[in-house]
């Protein structure tokens, strides 16, 4: 028995729909002339420090602006650590995030310990993310306060880091 295989197709636009205001803005804050597939890091990492974190409108507005698809910039959003995914603006997590390793030598070290304290300490104000390897294996326990590495992390060493809005390492006089 034949079936009819010349069915008319529609076409229509697949994923989430872009929001134009936050394709503007998004135009607005990489302020380049074309969008390269190498720089996907780079914007990602404008678009985090910028705002906080990288909403789902962002993804589609920057997977439009580059021609690649919206799985393709989640994919990448998604595999690294340092990048706060979130579903809208209201989702962002505190301002300040202290990830703490928990890789097998600095579970060994007290990093679960060590994440505990934090967050019964901080109590949501500053956000404790429990990460995989920072590679800083030789120096258990390891933490990073927003940018900046604590090597033999305690408690005391990442409040004082906090305290003193030490979120980036000090760069070596050269």
């Amino acid at each position: 028995m034949k079936t009819k295989l010349k069915e008319k197709i529609t076409l229509r636009p697949r994923g989430r729909k872009v929001d134009f205001e936050v394709l503007k803005s998004l135009e607005k804050l990489l302020d380049v002339t074309s969008y390269r597939r190498d720089h996907l890091i780079e914007y990602l990492h404008k678009i985090q420090d910028s705002n906080g974190a990288i909403t789902k409108d962002y993804m589609t507005a920057l997977s439009t602006l580059m021609g690649i698809s919206q799985t393709e910039v989640y994919e990448v959003a998604t595999f690294y650590h340092h990048f706060d995914v979130v579903d809208s603006e209201k989702d962002k997590p505190p301002a300040l995030t202290v990830r703490v390793c928990d890789s097998v030598s600095c579970e060994l070290n007290g990093a679960n310990e060590l994440a505990k304290m934090l967050d019964d300490y901080y109590k949501g104000t500053v956000r404790i993310q429990k990460v995989p390897c920072i590679g800083r294996c030789q120096s258990a326990p390891a933490a990073v306060v927003k940018m900046n590495p604590i090597d033999n992390a305690t408690f005391e060493k990442v409040k004082k880091n906090v305290d003193a809005k030490a979120f980036y390492p000090e760069l070596p006089d050269i």
